[in-house]
Protein backbone atom coordinates (compact mmCIF):
# COMPACT_ATOMS: atom_id res chain seq x y z
CA UNK A 1 0.00 0.00 0.00
CA UNK A 2 2.94 2.32 0.64
CA UNK A 3 4.33 1.71 -2.85
CA UNK A 4 0.89 2.14 -4.41
CA UNK A 5 0.34 5.41 -2.52
CA UNK A 6 3.73 6.87 -3.46
CA UNK A 7 3.24 5.87 -7.11
CA UNK A 8 -0.16 7.54 -7.12
CA UNK A 9 1.30 10.75 -5.71
CA UNK A 10 3.91 10.79 -8.48
CA UNK A 11 1.20 10.35 -11.13
CA UNK A 12 -0.89 13.10 -9.54
CA UNK A 13 2.06 15.47 -9.43
CA UNK A 14 2.88 14.90 -13.13
CA UNK A 15 -0.70 15.21 -14.38
CA UNK A 16 -1.42 18.27 -12.24
CA UNK A 17 1.84 19.93 -13.29
CA UNK A 18 0.78 19.53 -16.93
CA UNK A 19 -2.64 21.04 -16.15
CA UNK A 20 -1.07 23.98 -14.32
CA UNK A 21 1.32 24.59 -17.20
CA UNK A 22 -1.59 24.65 -19.66
CA UNK A 23 -3.75 26.97 -17.54
CA UNK A 24 -0.82 29.19 -16.44
CA UNK A 25 -1.89 29.55 -12.80
CA UNK A 26 0.48 29.93 -9.80
CA UNK A 27 1.99 26.47 -9.46
CA UNK A 28 3.06 26.36 -5.81
CA UNK A 29 -0.43 26.74 -4.37
CA UNK A 30 -2.28 24.84 -7.10
CA UNK A 31 0.02 21.82 -7.26
CA UNK A 32 -0.56 20.95 -3.60
CA UNK A 33 -4.30 21.71 -3.83
CA UNK A 34 -4.70 19.32 -6.74
CA UNK A 35 -2.27 16.63 -5.55
CA UNK A 36 -3.09 16.13 -1.86
CA UNK A 37 -6.62 14.94 -1.19
CA UNK A 38 -8.76 14.68 1.92
CA UNK A 39 -7.75 11.09 2.60
CA UNK A 40 -8.15 11.41 6.36
CA UNK A 41 -11.30 13.29 7.37
CA UNK A 42 -13.34 12.02 4.43
CA UNK A 43 -11.50 9.15 2.72
CA UNK A 44 -10.95 6.92 5.77
CA UNK A 45 -14.61 7.07 6.99
CA UNK A 46 -15.96 6.41 3.48
CA UNK A 47 -13.63 3.42 3.04
CA UNK A 48 -14.75 2.07 6.43
CA UNK A 49 -18.40 2.56 5.50
CA UNK A 50 -18.02 0.84 2.15
CA UNK A 51 -15.73 -2.11 2.96
CA UNK A 52 -15.46 -2.53 6.74
CA UNK A 53 -12.60 -2.89 9.22
CA UNK A 54 -10.09 -4.44 6.80
CA UNK A 55 -10.49 -1.41 4.55
CA UNK A 56 -9.91 0.87 7.55
CA UNK A 57 -6.41 -0.55 8.08
CA UNK A 58 -5.53 -0.16 4.39
CA UNK A 59 -6.95 3.36 4.26
CA UNK A 60 -4.96 4.41 7.32
CA UNK A 61 -1.74 3.32 5.60
CA UNK A 62 -2.57 5.45 2.55
CA UNK A 63 -3.52 8.36 4.80
CA UNK A 64 -0.30 8.16 6.82
CA UNK A 65 1.95 7.95 3.75
CA UNK A 66 0.09 10.80 2.05
CA UNK A 67 0.35 12.93 5.20
CA UNK A 68 4.09 12.37 5.49
CA UNK A 69 4.62 13.44 1.88
CA UNK A 70 2.16 16.32 2.31
CA UNK A 71 4.00 17.74 5.31
CA UNK A 72 7.46 17.27 3.83
CA UNK A 73 7.46 17.66 0.04
CA UNK A 74 4.16 19.58 0.00
CA UNK A 75 5.29 22.10 2.60
CA UNK A 76 8.66 22.41 0.88
CA UNK A 77 6.91 23.27 -2.40
CA UNK A 78 4.56 25.90 -1.03
CA UNK A 79 6.98 27.27 1.56
CA UNK A 80 10.20 27.06 -0.44
CA UNK A 81 12.04 25.06 2.22
CA UNK A 82 14.03 21.80 2.07
CA UNK A 83 11.82 18.68 2.42
CA UNK A 84 14.00 17.18 5.17
CA UNK A 85 13.78 20.40 7.17
CA UNK A 86 10.00 20.52 6.90
CA UNK A 87 9.73 16.82 7.74
CA UNK A 88 11.94 17.23 10.81
CA UNK A 89 9.77 20.10 12.06
CA UNK A 90 6.45 18.39 11.25
CA UNK A 91 4.43 16.90 14.14
CA UNK A 92 2.98 14.32 11.72
CA UNK A 93 6.42 12.73 11.29
CA UNK A 94 6.92 12.23 15.02
CA UNK A 95 3.34 11.03 15.42
CA UNK A 96 3.99 8.39 12.73
CA UNK A 97 7.22 7.28 14.43
CA UNK A 98 5.44 7.02 17.78
CA UNK A 99 2.55 5.08 16.23
CA UNK A 100 4.98 2.58 14.69
CA UNK A 101 6.67 2.10 18.06
CA UNK A 102 3.35 1.58 19.86
CA UNK A 103 2.14 -0.80 17.15
CA UNK A 104 5.15 -3.09 17.06
CA UNK A 105 5.83 -2.96 20.82
CA UNK A 106 2.14 -3.69 21.60
CA UNK A 107 2.09 -0.79 24.03
CA UNK A 108 -0.35 2.06 24.39
CA UNK A 109 -0.38 5.64 25.59
CA UNK A 110 -1.29 6.28 29.24
CA UNK A 111 -5.06 6.93 29.46
CA UNK A 112 -4.57 10.54 30.56
CA UNK A 113 -2.26 11.29 27.62
CA UNK A 114 -4.51 9.47 25.13
CA UNK A 115 -7.65 11.30 26.29
CA UNK A 116 -5.89 14.67 26.11
CA UNK A 117 -4.52 14.07 22.61
CA UNK A 118 -7.88 12.71 21.47
CA UNK A 119 -9.71 15.82 22.69
CA UNK A 120 -7.19 18.14 21.00
CA UNK A 121 -7.51 16.17 17.77
CA UNK A 122 -11.31 16.44 17.85
CA UNK A 123 -11.06 20.22 18.29
CA UNK A 124 -8.59 20.62 15.40
CA UNK A 125 -11.06 19.65 12.64
CA UNK A 126 -13.74 22.26 13.52
CA UNK A 127 -11.03 24.92 13.83
CA UNK A 128 -9.79 24.09 10.31
CA UNK A 129 -13.34 24.41 8.96
CA UNK A 130 -13.85 27.77 10.72
CA UNK A 131 -10.61 29.14 9.27
CA UNK A 132 -11.67 27.93 5.83
CA UNK A 133 -14.98 29.76 6.17
CA UNK A 134 -13.17 33.00 7.05
CA UNK A 135 -11.22 32.79 3.79
CA UNK A 136 -14.36 32.03 1.78
CA UNK A 137 -15.86 35.28 3.05
CA UNK A 138 -13.26 37.15 0.99
CA UNK A 139 -13.54 34.88 -2.07
CA UNK A 140 -14.35 36.93 -5.15
CA UNK A 141 -17.29 35.84 -7.31
CA UNK A 142 -15.24 36.02 -10.50
CA UNK A 143 -12.97 33.30 -9.12
CA UNK A 144 -15.79 30.81 -8.55
CA UNK A 145 -15.80 29.41 -12.08
CA UNK A 146 -12.06 28.77 -11.95
CA UNK A 147 -12.38 27.23 -8.49
CA UNK A 148 -15.03 24.79 -9.72
CA UNK A 149 -12.92 23.98 -12.77
CA UNK A 150 -9.95 23.01 -10.65
CA UNK A 151 -12.20 21.34 -8.08
CA UNK A 152 -13.63 19.13 -10.81
CA UNK A 153 -10.12 18.54 -12.16
CA UNK A 154 -9.02 17.32 -8.70
CA UNK A 155 -11.77 14.68 -8.73
CA UNK A 156 -11.35 13.60 -12.35
CA UNK A 157 -7.55 13.33 -12.20
CA UNK A 158 -7.73 11.52 -8.86
CA UNK A 159 -10.22 8.99 -10.24
CA UNK A 160 -8.05 8.48 -13.32
CA UNK A 161 -4.94 7.90 -11.22
CA UNK A 162 -6.89 5.41 -9.12
CA UNK A 163 -7.77 3.44 -12.25
CA UNK A 164 -4.13 3.51 -13.38
CA UNK A 165 -2.93 2.20 -10.02
CA UNK A 166 -5.47 -0.63 -10.05
CA UNK A 167 -4.35 -1.61 -13.54
CA UNK A 168 -0.60 -1.34 -12.93
CA UNK A 169 -0.62 -3.22 -9.61
CA UNK A 170 -3.49 -5.57 -10.57
CA UNK A 171 -5.56 -4.60 -7.54
CA UNK A 172 -8.84 -6.33 -6.77
CA UNK A 173 -11.47 -6.52 -4.05
CA UNK A 174 -11.15 -4.38 -0.94
CA UNK A 175 -7.68 -3.08 -1.88
CA UNK A 176 -9.03 -1.84 -5.23
CA UNK A 177 -11.96 -0.17 -3.50
CA UNK A 178 -9.79 1.61 -0.94
CA UNK A 179 -7.35 2.87 -3.57
CA UNK A 180 -10.17 4.16 -5.78
CA UNK A 181 -11.98 5.88 -2.90
CA UNK A 182 -8.96 7.64 -1.42
CA UNK A 183 -7.65 8.62 -4.87
CA UNK A 184 -10.99 10.26 -5.72
CA UNK A 185 -11.32 12.42 -2.61
CA UNK A 186 -11.60 16.24 -2.81
CA UNK A 187 -8.78 18.62 -1.95
CA UNK A 188 -7.61 18.51 1.68
CA UNK A 189 -8.46 21.33 4.07
CA UNK A 190 -4.80 21.35 5.13
CA UNK A 191 -3.97 22.75 1.69
CA UNK A 192 -5.78 25.92 2.65
CA UNK A 193 -4.00 26.14 6.00
CA UNK A 194 -0.64 25.86 4.27
CA UNK A 195 -1.63 28.50 1.72
CA UNK A 196 -2.76 30.75 4.55
CA UNK A 197 0.44 30.18 6.53
CA UNK A 198 2.73 30.93 3.56
CA UNK A 199 0.43 33.55 1.97
CA UNK A 200 0.03 31.67 -1.34
CA UNK A 201 -3.30 32.52 -3.06
CA UNK A 202 -5.30 31.46 -0.01
CA UNK A 203 -8.65 32.56 -1.50
CA UNK A 204 -8.16 30.45 -4.62
CA UNK A 205 -7.05 27.44 -2.60
CA UNK A 206 -10.11 27.85 -0.37
CA UNK A 207 -12.29 27.88 -3.47
CA UNK A 208 -10.72 24.66 -4.76
CA UNK A 209 -11.16 22.93 -1.40
CA UNK A 210 -14.81 23.91 -1.08
CA UNK A 211 -15.78 23.34 -4.73
CA UNK A 212 -14.15 19.91 -4.88
CA UNK A 213 -15.84 18.95 -1.60
CA UNK A 214 -19.26 20.06 -2.84
CA UNK A 215 -18.77 18.18 -6.10
CA UNK A 216 -17.64 15.10 -4.16
CA UNK A 217 -21.08 14.82 -2.55
CA UNK A 218 -22.43 14.18 -6.06
CA UNK A 219 -19.58 12.00 -7.32
CA UNK A 220 -19.17 9.75 -4.27
CA UNK A 221 -22.45 7.85 -4.81
CA UNK A 222 -21.46 7.33 -8.46
CA UNK A 223 -18.03 6.12 -7.36
CA UNK A 224 -19.52 3.59 -4.93
CA UNK A 225 -21.94 2.44 -7.62
CA UNK A 226 -18.97 1.97 -9.96
CA UNK A 227 -17.01 0.00 -7.36
CA UNK A 228 -19.87 -2.33 -6.49
CA UNK A 229 -21.00 -2.55 -10.13
CA UNK A 230 -24.62 -1.90 -9.23
CA UNK A 231 -27.04 -2.13 -12.10
CA UNK A 232 -29.40 0.85 -12.20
Amino acid sequence: MTIVTLTGLVFLFVFNALLIRLTKVPWRSHIISLTFANTGNMGVPVALFAFGQHALALALVMFMVTSLVHFSVGVAIIGGKHPLHTLATSPVFYAAVLSFYLLFSHNGLPPAVFNTVNMLGNVAIPLMIFSLGVSLHSLKMKSLSRSFFFGAARLVIGFTVGLLLCGIFDLHGVVRGVVMILSSMPSAVFNYLLALNYNREKEEVAGIVVSSTLLAFMTLPLLLWFLFDVKI
